[in-house]
């Protein structure tokens, strides 16, 4: 099985190549099973409450094998992301940008309306604290398969707050690397196609930075300070949060806390220094980061109360990741925005821009008044109702299940008012490539050779204070698999797999997903 994985050249199939026996794929289940179990690649079953109501634990879906990355697409996201980090940073500071860029779409969408609303209040405008940035950002990419050329990479999108699965990421490449070991690869082998993936070490190294500038600039001790980790109510994962707070304490012993928002809502602002102080079974805590998982959909913030904990956390002394510049930057009106002609010069330099432009796919406003003339809105929507298959259409909404996909696209564009459409975006599809994945995609604990596709997320961590850029680095990757005829890739949503990149050297374009048959097979 060595010699022919080594002839299968490094791909997918030659780890699949290893296991030449049904005892073999056996024996790779079962070890992916209890690695699983053993490392927390877990989360409360669907059902279940959850965050400590829960009872019922189930493994989160994972491929047992990694799947075929082309090499150099790889390495540029990678290097691509300290520039998008810069760019986060640059465009959050910049205040009229962000005003100009969401004022139509808070009109037409309540929810950015309210974050827009918050960016505004006199008191963060003139909070003194708010000229630091700490951002644990996530960028989404899937690969682009021209026809006879090498695949290349188009970003989906950037994620500014809540960049998920960070610790389980680098538990699933530690347990790809572990399998194809056990099942006999070279170690060299192992080494050059499944990356390295630190993301647990780069993401509490980041929070551990933030906590330290914050002492440097809040010297006055009001209560403990604490890190605290804001959630959504009866989280399902749970696991991969955990071990983010797990790593902090073990690694750099600062505390954290993992509270929801209508748990904030008795923070409460000290007036003389700005530092957020809460009271919890009597004991008082100085938050020194709060670090959003949550409050990034309509259902976070179901009350007043909600909305006034946020506020509070922004007219704060204490480190945002995000703060309310850095989330709306991460909207997708923004992205589109950014993809105009000059708007990234106004942050990066030409040459900068011309690299990040690259991986750029087709962003559309869909706002009549972005457009030279009455003419060019009508002209791509025409476009759009001719060939729908080639465009997503993109509300400002996070999380996975909001968008909408070719032939429902005319449906919904019909239905839309022209108010109501300045809410969204469109976006050319990305034609991404089927590949061949070995899921494990429930409990069953029967994994399916299946087709697929994939999109790849680099994570980025930085950390600025007015023009100091303190840290500015690439802190890992992530990679979601999903069956090739379903459109959306979110995990938690229900339509992915955690992966991991397996790196070959040349990957030329194949037939798109939407052009390929389906292949299921039970092993």
């Amino acid at each position: 099985p060595l010699r022919r994985a080594r002839a299968l050249s490094g791909t997918f199939m030659a780890a699949l190549g290893l296991f030449h026996s049904q005892q073999q794929l056996v024996d790779l289940v079962q070890h992916a099973i209890h690695y699983a179990g053993a490392n927390g690649i877990e989360m409360y079953a669907k059902g279940d409450r959850g965050a400590g109501a829960g009872t019922r634990l189930s493994l989160a879906p994972f491929t047992c094998v990694p799947t075929d990355t082309p090499r150099g697409a790889f390495l540029l996201g990678r290097e691509l992301q300290p520039l998008f980090n810069k760019l986060v940073d640059r465009a959050s500071r910049d205040i009229a940008f962000i005003r100009e860029a969401l004022a139509k779409t808070a009109a037409s969408d309540p929810f950015t309306g309210r974050l827009l609303d918050i960016l505004n209040d006199e008191h963060v405008r003139s909070n003194p604290y708010n000229n630091v940035r700490f951002g644990l950002l996530r960028n989404d990419f899937m690969l682009h398969a021209l026809p006879g050329q090498e695949m290349e990479i188009r970003q989906v999108e950037i994620n500014t707050i809540s960049a998920s699965f960070a610790m389980l990421s680098c538990k699933i490449s530690r347990m790809h690397r572990f399998l194809l070991g056990r099942a006999g690869a070279e170690q060299a082998w192992i080494g050059d196609a499944v990356p390295e993936n630190n993301t647990d070490a780069a993401v509490a190294l980041a929070i551990k930075q933030a906590f330290d500038l914050y002492a440097r600039l809040q010297p006055s001790l009001h209560a403990p300070r604490v890190a605290v980790m804001v959630v959504q109510p009866h989280e399902r994962n749970v696991f991969d949060q955990f071990y983010l707070e797990q790593t902090l304490w073990e690694s750099h012993l600062v505390p954290v806390l993992r509270l929801t928002l209508h748990e904030l809502h008795g923070a409460h602002v000290d007036p003389a220094t700005h530092a957020l102080l809460l009271t919890r079974d009597d004991t008082s805590y100085e938050l020194a980061v709060v670090y959003f998982r949550a409050g990034y959909r309509p259902e976070d913030h179901p009350t007043e109360d909600e909305w006034a904990a946020r506020l509070a956390i922004e007219r704060s002394a204490a480190v945002k990741c995000p703060d309310i510049a850095q989330h709306l930057v991460g909207t997708k009106k923004i992205q589109q925005v950014f993809a105009v002609p000059g708007v990234l010069e106004r942050f990066l330099t030409v040459g900068e821009a011309a690299q990040m432009r690259r991986t750029f796919a087709g962003l559309y406003s869909l706002d009549a008044s972005e457009y030279p003339n009455a003419s060019g809105l009508t002209a791509v929507l025409d476009e759009v109702r001719a060939n729908p298959s080639r465009y997503v259409l993109k509300p400002q909404r996070e999380g996975g299940g909001n968008n909408i996909y070719g032939h429902d696209i005319p449906a919904a564009v019909a239905r839309l008012s022209a108010e109501e459409l300045k809410g969204f975006i469109l976006m050319e599809r990305i034609q991404a490539p089927t590949l061949r994945s070995l899921a494990m995609e429930d409990a069953s604990g029967i994994p399916r050779l299946v087709n697929t596709s994939t999109e790849l997320g680099f994570y980025g961590t930085f950390l600025s204070h007015g023009d100091d850029m303190i840290l500015n680095v690439a802190a890992g990757h992530m990679m979601r698999t999903k069956l090739a005829d379903v459109d959306e890739a979110g995990v938690m949503a229900g339509f992915g797999c955690l992966d991991s990149p397996l790196l070959v050297d040349s990957m030329p374009g194949a037939d798109p997903a939407s052009k390929r048959p389906r292949l299921e097979a039970n092993l």
